[in-house]
């Protein structure tokens, strides 16, 4: 699903750029873009301009544009994003796990997301249930610290790292993934 998108993010300056190289990834398979177009730095651009002013307290300044390693991308950045990339349908799920971790930043994002976005809270669906429907996925992962994409489509399951611009097959036997607990779909 993702072979011919095969860029990766940044190694040095701005290393927070995955989620933008993660939605240009799956903007690539689901429209009818060239290989590696849309750009990730361009789609991380969109993303943190959707970040800008919107009042950042202390404990989420990781999202703040200001930040020198990088702005990381809301779930809600992301979806906005996504709309201007011509996805139509998103459903952001955030696990129980997360959302206790999280109190502030899932509060502040219920705020920023419209109704056309349907949420579920505190999610007790392992990994690999939450990705039964054929789709587009933003996963989070690392401890909250990384963003990749993912693809569903029939019995197959597929993903992209932007840390080192792999993908293929996901199996769920061999994965070293470490779902942090938040996925969004995009379809």
């Amino acid at each position: 699903m993702f072979s011919k998108y095969t860029t990766k993010q940044p190694a040095s300056g701005n290393l927070n750029q995955c989620g933008g190289y993660a939605l240009a990834a799956l903007a690539h398979v689901h429209g009818t873009c060239t290989a590696d177009l849309p750009d990730g730095s361009a789609v991380y651009d969109k993303i943190i301009a959707h970040q800008a002013d919107i009042g950042l307290g202390k404990e989420l300044d990781l999202f703040a544009p200001a930040n020198t390693k990088g702005a990381r991308s809301l779930p809600s950045s992301l979806i906005k994003a996504a709309k201007e990339l011509s996805f139509a349908k998103y459903k952001l799920t955030v696990t129980k796990e997360y959302g206790e971790k999280q109190p502030e930043l899932i509060a502040f994002e219920k705020v920023r997301l419209d109704e056309e976005v349907e949420i579920t809270e505190g999610s007790v669906k392992a990994f690999n249930q939450l990705l039964k429907k054929d789709g587009y996925y933003l996963v989070l992962v690392n401890d909250g610290n990384h963003w990749i994409a993912m693809g569903k489509k029939g019995d197959n399951t597929y993903f992209y790292d932007p840390a080192d611009g792999q993908s293929g097959v996901y199996d769920a036997s061999k994965s070293s993934i470490n779902f942090s607990g938040v996925i969004i779909r995009l379809n």
